[in-house]
């Protein structure tokens, strides 16, 4: 019975079986030989636009690179003016201590010279004590005349190293005298000893 239905299919219906099999079949050839291709292209464009955008980012890499060691460079150059006229430790040591030694040969009387060191631990710490710069004062109190304090001022201001002069008063030690009495407050400002940066 089945054999007999089959026998009588008319050829619509036979047309429509071939053109069923030649899909099925183009189907078969197009996921066999052309899906992979069409993939592969896929894949070669994709690849393509990653390549562009890992060139485009390694551009601005390459650019912002160079700008930051442009600015190292600055920060080295102004690192190495600072140190040029900041004092090291060996020095500061040495300026404080010659610091009577300097005000007598300008012809000044030192009555007391007190020195501090400024710690910058806890919460008013300053940018300079994170970058190892420690900031020292000096109170001078003198007596001398008012041409021998200029001359003590003008020639710690003369230094090749600098030294900040905070405040400078002066006062008559009495009226009937030509001598003044001179409070000077200096500051000055300490970089590590290089040998001791290359120790640590």
């Amino acid at each position: 019975m089945l054999t007999d239905r089959l026998a009588k299919v008319n050829s619509t219906s036979r047309n429509a079986f071939l053109g069923a099999l030649i899909l099925i079949a183009t189907m078969a050839m197009y996921n066999q030989i052309l899906g992979p291709r069409a993939a592969y292209l896929f894949a070669v464009q994709q690849q393509e636009f990653v390549l562009s955008s890992i060139a485009e980012k390694r551009e601005t890499v390459g650019e912002s690179i160079e700008t930051k060691k442009q600015e190292l460079e600055e920060l080295k150059d102004r690192l190495t003016e600072m140190q040029s006229i900041l004092l090291t430790g060996r020095e500061a040591k040495e300026f404080l201590s010659d610091l009577q030694v300097i005000a007598t040969e300008c012809g000044c009387v030192v009555n007391s010279l007190n020195v501090t060191q400024h710690s910058g631990r806890g919460k008013g710490r300053s940018r300079g004590d994170e970058a190892g710069i420690e900031v020292r004062s000096a109170e001078l109190n003198i007596v001398g005349a008012y041409d021998n304090i200029i001359a003590l001022v003008t020639r710690l201001q003369a230094r090749s190293r600098k030294v900040w002069i905070d405040s400078l008063s002066i006062e008559d030690v009495d009226n009937d005298s030509s001598q003044l009495k001179g409070e000077i407050i200096i500051t000055i400002y300490v970089v590590p000893d290089k040998e001791t940066n290359r120790n640590e």
